[in-house]
């Protein structure tokens, strides 16, 4: 599977699904994140974005995302134990346990 890294555009999620691309690595937007979605492209953010409550960059909010219904699969981004509290982060903004703790095990 081809992955993107960190799209910003509509534009470039266009210019990635034109490739093959299937997985959005950290949409910086959430215009990118809103192409990947209607380009049927998988959008996974990280862990540690989710438990600071956002980027560490000033990129797009992880739970900005999961508010939106943008966000599939979330990661460990280098700090593997972000991803039970992400998890419990996730829980509390879709009121579903089982939905976040499968977003951070897939």
């Amino acid at each position: 599977m081809l992955a993107s890294h960190d799209d910003t555009t509509a534009e470039q999620v266009a210019d990635s699904r034109g490739k093959g691309v299937a997985f959005a690595e950290f949409p910086t937007t959430l215009e990118a994140a809103a192409a990947c979605r209607a380009q049927g492209i998988t959008i996974m953010m990280g862990a540690p974005n989710i438990v600071r409550g956002g980027s560490h960059s000033g990129n797009v909010s992880a739970l900005a995302l999961a508010e939106a219904g943008l966000l599939d699969i979330v990661s460990s981004d280098y700090v593997p134990a972000s991803l039970l509290l992400a998890a419990f982060r996730l829980a509390e903004v879709w009121n579903d346990l089982p939905r976040a703790v499968r977003t951070v095990t897939e």
